[in-house]
């Protein structure tokens, strides 16, 4: 009894001294050092661009990771750090338990208990994330990116009937997630997300879910077989919905046909309103690409960050991240120039 009490009194007294450094670590150094080389990084891309970036898609670029560093519960935390890997497993568990409790739990049925190998190592790939309001999660015919754990907010799933969202259903529940299924068996999105109102949540890229499914396959089955009878009940209502649409004579066209018209619409310089559906997707198309390049990169160089704040330099991770984002949008005019080719 002694050492029970003992050790939940000496954890707690760790984890409070542990959240005050840190809490003073982050106010004494801040994010302005990433953001420094986020600014420097915008820029570079600006000059070499033939079309400047919109400021509005700067702004969201800006809002995204300054949301990201102040949410990331592993920021001083690294999953190969020699220090974590020589305390006892229980106490690592307890750590990460501490951290994400709220997520463990909202999202059981996801990370599951046993063994806890499995839920440490889905804890280390979780990445903060928020949507602003009528903002996209997901787009049908996408490639689902990322899982989506959906913490604080509403959402709504639904079809795209051309440009005109059809919502069918709204989820609300802390632990609702989407996107699990697109990625476990390699399919297209079948539904668009969108967010009702200010959407905090977590989420875990592609990659590294296959990471981990990989050296867990008995837990990987679990999830899959979840994810697809999710993914049916869902589909289920979403096609009754759209099946009457349809049957109204309202039905318009596939999402993927708006896409090439709009790009065909772009490359002949037909007028686009700043706020209009089409402008969004032709930004977004350049945002996703922008966001999952940088975050790589972010991903890199917290490998080189210490806890005295010194960060060392590395410039040839930036050029390279550089280089992909020209290529990128080099691969987007080659896609305009087809489309004005066909017209």
């Amino acid at each position: 009894i002694f050492t029970m009490i003992f050790g939940v009194t000496f954890f707690s007294y760790i984890m409070g001294n542990f959240n005050d450094v840190i809490s003073k670590y982050d106010k004494k150094v801040g994010n302005s050092d990433m953001e420094g080389k986020l600014q420097l990084w915008i820029a570079a891309i600006s000059r070499f661009n033939k079309v400047p970036i919109p400021a509005d898609l700067v702004s969201d670029i800006y809002d995204f990771f300054e949301y990201y560093w102040k949410n990331d519960r592993l920021t001083t935390l690294q999953e190969d750090d020699p220090f974590l890997q020589a305390i006892p497993r229980s106490l690592y568990n307890n750590i990460l338990e501490y951290l994400f409790a709220d997520v463990f739990y909202a999202c059981r049925f996801f990370f599951l208990p046993e063994p806890a190998e499995f839920r440490n190592r889905l804890a280390f790939k979780l990445l903060p994330r928020f949507f602003k309001p009528e903002e996209f999660l997901f787009i049908e015919g996408e490639d689902s990116q990322e899982v989506i754990f959906l913490m604080d907010g509403k959402v709504q799933a639904g079809f795209l009937n051309s440009s005109e969202f059809v919502p069918t259903l709204e989820f609300e529940r802390k632990g609702c997630l989407f996107g699990d299924y697109s990625i476990m068996y390699n399919r297209k999105t079948g539904y668009s997300v969108v967010a009702l109102s200010k959407v905090k949540a977590f989420a875990i890229p592609r990659d590294d879910l296959f990471e981990v499914l990989a050296e867990f396959p008995e837990q990987a089955d679990d999830l899959k077989a979840r994810a697809l009878r999710r993914h049916v009940t869902i589909m289920e209502q979403i096609n009754v919905s759209k099946k009457e649409v349809v049957a109204r004579g309202d039905f318009k066209g596939s999402h993927e046909g708006t896409l090439r018209s709009i790009a065909a619409d772009a490359v002949a310089g037909a007028a686009l309103t700043q706020d209009s559906y089409s402008t969004m997707l032709l930004n977004r198309a350049i945002e996703v690409k922008v966001k999952n390049i940088f975050q790589r990169f972010t991903e890199v160089k917290k490998r080189y960050i210490k806890m005295d704040g010194m960060i060392t330099s590395i410039p040839d991770t930036v050029n390279h991240a550089i280089a992909e984002v020209i290529t990128c949008l080099d691969d987007i005019d080659k896609v305009y120039e087809k489309e004005e080719k066909k017209t």
